[in-house]
């Protein structure tokens, strides 16, 4: 049997490469790593939601459960509002081949569906939301 795909969804402080130290490792035990770069954070975020970055999420897995292929999705902090909402309907299911199989919530926010992390504060910024700086995100090399 295939190894699972691991899609990693990364926080809203951090970027995909700062994952290294785990996706490295498992590259290394024969697993295909996704770990794209959210579109809702960074310099590029002007306008974008969690809902853009649960709909690009979609978009990167969907050739590969077109191939019947499953994945297993790490999201850590942020990460964890799109791709809770990335799975809902992709979901493996016997019968199906390929989808979503497991989830991993690695200190990640798992929210009720239709909320966001605004919402869920009662419209108040979390002290750990609110920074003086905006994010420019980590370069890729």
């Amino acid at each position: 049997m295939p190894k699972p795909t691991i899609l990693f969804v990364h926080g809203a402080w951090n970027a995909p490469e700062q994952y290294a130290k785990l996706t490295g490792p498992l590259r290394e035990a024969g697993y295909e790593v996704l770990a794209p770069r959210l579109l809702s954070l960074g310099d590029q975020a002007a306008g974008k939601t969690w809902k853009d970055d649960a709909a690009m999420l979609r978009e990167v897995v969907r050739p590969l459960f077109a191939e019947g292929r499953e994945v297993v999705v790490v999201a850590h902090s942020y990460g964890g509002v799109p791709a809770t909402h990335a799975i809902e309907g992709l979901e493996a299911t016997e019968g199906r081949p390929g989808g979503f199989t497991a989830v991993v919530y690695m200190t990640a926010f798992c929210l009720p569906k239709g909320v966001d992390l605004y919402q869920a504060t009662g419209r108040n910024y979390l002290k750990c939301m609110q920074h003086s700086e905006p994010y420019s995100g980590v370069s890729a090399t």
